[in-house]
């Protein structure tokens, strides 16, 4: 269908969807980050609900990990009865222990933190609150989707070519990091992003897939696993084969895996720990399946994330809002495995208790440990993986 009645259908489909979860014998809430998804399901809560609305948002003392402001300004421009608690950084820490024991299988998105303390500070108030879910999955709104998109010229070029542009760049970052009219947040830097960028290049498109969306490079992996397999491989070929004819490839195969697998997983966990219900309007089937058979450009146009979703935002949201710049419920854990967590880390990942387990490469890991701390490489994403795998057969096994 055209664009135009697109945006119109997928809007009627959006606001009947909330309209239907805000039927409850309690009342139903609304998180609140200040991104698009979590304020465009607040206004639309906030047009049928019949007084104010009540919204939860949480913040870190750490300014490069806090986004409350956003959400109070969203707050303030819809009317909300807003509730936000502001916690440590080391909040976040001190909760580990009590989440893995809770656990029963090794998730290590490192958001699950923060969304556990943001499910704890909710349900003092609230028993059932609406979330922003499935947005970036199924109206295409990670930074990855840019990636692939360029990856179609770039896989074109030698290899030497591509090492050559990476070090230009990677150079070129250094030397704005320097600038004092620049702070980069140490969450994501732009130089572990233009390294994450380039290294993830395949023309496998499958293989260029894993790169981005997990912790590690696919061929690394077999230098770390002793005995590795291409399982991940093969599953993912097999789910590619019932690809919808729009939808793009990573699009499609984040919806299938990174959302139901990690995403909801963690918001799952992190809200029945603290018997919260969580409901996700994005995620009804009719507006999810009609969205995802629309064109994918549709969805990224111009290198333009969300547009779609964006052009239906607009009679409920003001443009800053809508434009801000995707960042992400993080936490420092580059930090946390150098600093707070380095000795537990140095325990948990042992030769001794490696070797033991027969599942890892000890010399791969060491490695890997020794580049973190000396802080010549950022390997905080498997390391955090392995410290949370750990941890996990620690309580479990």
């Amino acid at each position: 269908m055209p664009f135009d009645q697109a945006v119109k259908e997928i809007r009627q489909r959006l606001e009947n969807s909330v309209k239907a979860q805000l039927v409850a014998d309690v009342n139903v809430r609304s998180f609140l980050s200040g991104g698009l998804d979590s304020s465009l399901i607040t206004a639309i809560a906030q047009k049928y609900h019949n007084r104010k609305l009540k919204t939860f948002s949480i913040g870190f003392d750490d300014p490069d990990f806090d986004e409350s402001k956003y959400a109070l300004q969203v707050s303030k421009y819809l009317k909300t009865d807003h509730h936000h608690h502001q916690f440590k950084i080391k909040d976040a820490i001190n909760i580990l222990p009590e989440v893995i024991k809770n656990l029963d299988e090794p998730l290590a998105d490192a958001s699950i933190l923060p969304t556990y303390l943001l499910s704890k500070f909710t349900k003092k108030h609230v028993t059932v609150a609406l979330s922003g879910d499935g947005g970036d999955e199924i109206f295409a709104g990670y930074p990855t989707y840019l990636a692939h998109q360029i990856s179609k010229f770039a896989n074109l070029f030698p290899q030497s070519m591509l090492n050559m542009a990476k070090n230009i760049a990677i150079f070129s970052s250094d030397l704005i990091k320097i600038l004092p009219i620049s702070k980069h947040a140490q969450n994501l830097s732009i130089k572990f992003k233009i390294e994450k960028a380039f290294s993830g290049l395949d023309r496998n498109q499958i293989k260029q897939y894993i790169n981005y969306i997990g912790p590690m490079l696919y061929k690394d992996k077999q230098e770390l696993i002793l005995e590795h397999t291409e399982t991940a491989i093969k599953h993912l070929q097999k789910l590619a084969q019932y690809k919808p004819e729009n939808t793009s490839m990573p699009q499609y195969l984040d919806f299938m895996t990174y959302l139901s697998e990690d995403c909801l997983v963690k918001v799952d966990r992190a809200s029945s720990y603290n018997s919260l219900e969580v409901r996700p309007p994005i995620l009804n089937a009719n507006l999810a399946k009609m969205a995802l058979n629309l064109p994918s450009n549709y969805h990224l146009k111009n290198y333009q994330l969300k547009h779609l979703l964006k052009t239906v935002a607009q009679p409920f949201l003001p443009k800053e809002i809508i434009h801000r710049p995707k960042k992400g419920f993080g936490i420092p854990t580059h930090k946390w495995l150098r600093e707070d967590l380095k000795n537990q880390m140095l325990d948990l990942l042992n030769e001794k208790r490696i070797k033991q387990q027969g599942l890892f490469n000890h010399h791969y890991i060491n490695k890997l440990i020794k580049e973190h701390l000396n802080e010549t490489q950022d390997h905080r994403m498997v390391l955090w993986n392995l410290f949370i795998f750990q941890l996990w057969y620690k309580e479990w096994l």
